[in-house]
């Protein structure tokens, strides 16, 4: 999807109804093709997104003996080498 034209990304997305997932990703990838900063708004969803797969990481890791100090250091590096 990051090949498409900036000019279709802002048709589609002033156009259609479009699930809230694709919207994110359509916004995410429409600032990078510009090289904006990232808006608040969309550094918390990707932040949301990583806790949310931490937590199934984590969830099935528990059984296997996972610590909390991994789980927090690992967040922290998420979120460091995430594109926000």
């Amino acid at each position: 999807m990051s090949d498409l034209p900036n000019t279709y990304i802002v048709y589609a997305l002033e156009t259609f109804d479009l699930p809230e997932e694709l919207v994110w990703k359509l916004q995410e990838i429409l600032l990078e093709n510009l090289e904006i900063d990232y808006p608040l708004s969309i550094q918390l969803k990707k932040i949301e997104e990583i806790h949310y797969g931490m937590i199934s990481d984590y969830a099935e890791e528990d059984s296997l003996g996972g610590s909390v100090v991994e789980a927090i250091n690992d967040y922290r590096e998420r979120i460091m080498n995430s594109a926000i």
